[in-house]
Formats: structure tokens, sequence, C-alpha cells
């Protein structure tokens, strides 16, 4: 009887401490892999990629209607770093007349563009400054057009190739607006854009007419 009691006193010394360094395992594992995610998932806001517009031309002149054509076009380019996605809606409107200082940027508002198009409004802020100061009529464009005499409109409801954006790569598009009558979009003056994307995504800014 006194050998058997040994034994199970035996058995509880050894069986406690195995039981306690088991959870102890457990729960630096456990801690490991909660630091291991919250370590991975910091970076995961930074690692978002977006639609960014890499330029933007606005050249002045007159909408195309359904029996004129257009003179003014509206050249943009997109970087889109993620899957493929399509324009669903393009606008531009009238914004104001170009500052009286002569600095047609004083003006603008909310500009989201990249290096390229920054210099180059730098440099159509010196070209402007001896422009008399205009301000056009108002504009609202919301349809746009494939070619200057083209009477095919884009559908912005549907991919196709004049609205697409591919994955992984620079695209380059021409619009040209259409109204129910002409409307001068007159260089000098600044106009506001907006872009939305079928990815939820949009761009918008302002930009001056060349």
């Amino acid at each position: 009887m006194i050998q058997r009691s040994r034994l199970k006193s035996n058995r509880a010394t050894i069986t406690l401490p195995l039981i306690a360094g088991i959870l102890l395992l457990a729960a630096i594992v456990a801690t490991f892999w909660v630091l291991f995610f919250y370590s991975s998932c910091m970076g995961c806001d930074a690692n978002v990629k977006t639609v960014t517009l890499s330029s933007a031309y606005l050249y002045g002149g007159s909408t195309a209607t359904a029996a004129t054509p257009a003179n003014s076009s509206f050249l943009l380019q997109f970087n889109n770093p993620e899957s493929s996605t399509y324009i669903t809606s393009l606008s531009l409107s009238s914004y104001g007349s170009p500052s009286a200082t002569g600095d047609p940027l004083a003006n603008t508002t909310d500009i989201a563009l990249g290096p390229t198009t920054l210099s180059l409004q730098a440099s159509t802020a010196s070209s402007s400054s001896t422009r008399m100061n205009t301000t056009s009529a108002e504009v609202n464009v919301t349809t746009w057009q494939t070619g200057r005499n083209s009477s095919e409109l884009i559908d912005f409801s549907r991919n196709s190739p004049a609205n697409t954006l591919n994955s992984g790569q620079v695209s380059s598009f021409t619009f040209y607006p259409r109204t129910s009558v002409p409307k001068s979009i007159i260089p000098g003056s600044t106009f506001n854009y907006a872009v939305t994307f079928s990815n939820g995504e949009s761009v918008s800014g302002s930009l001056i007419a060349q």
C-alpha cells in the first residue's frame, strides 16, 4: 500500500509540471501567431493600390453637337496598378476666370494630378500670364464622343476600348466633348473635372484650358 501511494504521488509530481509546460508552450505559440498577424497587417493600408491620374490636357475650342464637329478635346492618362477597370462617368464644368494676378493656378483646388501634369500646368502658367482674363460661358459636359467628326457616343455603362484601363498599365484617352448646343471652352479658363471608375474609385480636380 505504501509503495502504491508513493507511485501515485510520483505520477502526480510528474504530471503537474508536464501539464504546466504544455500550457505555457501553447500560450507562447498563440502569442507568436498574434504578433505575426498584427505585424503583417500593419502595412496593409500602405499596400493599397489605386488608380492615379498621370496627366491631363484640356484643349480649348467648341464642343461638338449632333450637327457640328468638336474642335476641343480632353486628353487623360491614367496609371492603373490593380486589376482592369473602366471609366463609368466623366464630367467637365466651368470653374471661373484665371486669377487677376495673372497666375491661372491661384484658383485651382483639389488638384489630383501627377508630376507630369503639374509641370505642364506650371509652364502653362507662365504662358497664360499675358492673356486677358476671361470667363467662359457656363459649360457642363457629361457626354463624350470618340472623334471630332464621329457621332458615336461613348457608352460609360459598359467597358469598351474607349474607356477601359488595362491592369498594370498606363492608359491614354482622348475624349471629345458633346453638348446639345455649341459651348466654348476658352483657353486660360479653369474647369473642374471628375472621373469615376467601375471599381468604385474616382479622381477629381481642376485644370486650365490651353
